[in-house]
């Protein structure tokens, strides 16, 4: 066999299994990749609200008569600014709820609340991509 055929024949082939891939595309949303302007700051707030009325456990099945309520919160500060030509953004994050009125099978569970035990701290570094937008 002549070697463009073969080659000809593997380069079809590869065609064919890439065109019967599923495709993929990532959802991106205007403004997605633009920070703010150097020096700006912004305070953020999330809240959720959440009732549950039924305990399910794997063993035993679901448990009736129980209750719990959740107030879940994460306060968020995001601090824009450049190093060496690059924009970056400080990204601090705690979260704090608290699970109140708890039942299981009528007895009541108690409550708990608090903020996490860890803060979480991140450092994301938005490159050329962000300059460009």
């Amino acid at each position: 066999m002549d070697f463009c055929k073969v080659l000809r024949a593997i380069c079809a082939g590869v065609v064919v299994i890439l065109a019967g891939a599923p495709c993929r595309a990532a959802d991106y949303q205007p403004f997605d990749w633009v920070p703010a302007p150097p020096g700006a700051g912004i305070l953020m707030g999330y809240y959720q609200f959440a009732t549950h009325s039924e305990l399910t456990n794997t063993i035993t099945g679901a448990v009736k008569n129980s209750h719990l309520d959740s107030h879940i919160g994460i306060a968020r500060y995001l601090y824009y600014n450049e190093a060496f030509g690059h924009p970056f953004v400080l990204d601090l994050i705690v979260p704090f709820g608290a699970l109140t009125d708890g039942r299981i099978g009528g007895n009541p569970a108690g409550t708990a609340s608090g903020i996490a035990g860890q803060f979480k701290q991140d450092f994301g570094l938005l490159l050329r991509i962000a300059k460009v937008l």
